[in-house]
């Protein structure tokens, strides 16, 4: 079972983080040799970005990037927001209108889909 208790600051997280903890997912060494990290995409990632309480807490209304998108009044705004904070990046224009047409037909949870796809898009698990 993946250890989702990722509150507090990271600094607050022992290193080597617990075993089954997100980071350990996600290549963090064990810090008994030099390189030990592995930054290779694995199954584990997957299924803990696509099934875990983690991802779902990225989505919430009570989540920092929900309250952040919240506050932003156009949707270009939302999206350029969203790409930046989840994949450090502004949207392409196919993108940026794809995202902005969809949360025209879906207001109430276009914000939650759109960030869902974004961290469960494989260019947010190449992000080092």
């Amino acid at each position: 079972r993946l250890n989702e208790n990722l509150e507090g600051r990271a600094s607050n997280i022992t290193s080597p983080a617990p075993d089954q903890h997100f980071l350990n997912f996600f290549g963090q060494s064990d810090r008994q040799i030099i390189e030990e990290g592995n930054q290779d995409p694995n199954l584990p990632q997957v299924l803990a970005l696509l099934n875990s309480q983690l991802t779902t807490n990225f989505i919430l209304k009570n989540s920092y990037i929900k309250r952040q998108v919240n506050m932003k009044k156009e949707n270009i705004e939302k999206v350029n927001y969203l790409y930046q904070v989840i994949l450090t990046r502004y949207p392409t224009e196919k993108e940026s209108k794809a995202s902005i047409n969809y949360l025209l037909k879906n207001s109430k949870e276009g914000i939650e889909d759109i960030i869902w796809a974004l961290v469960n898009s494989r260019e947010f698990i190449f992000i080092q």
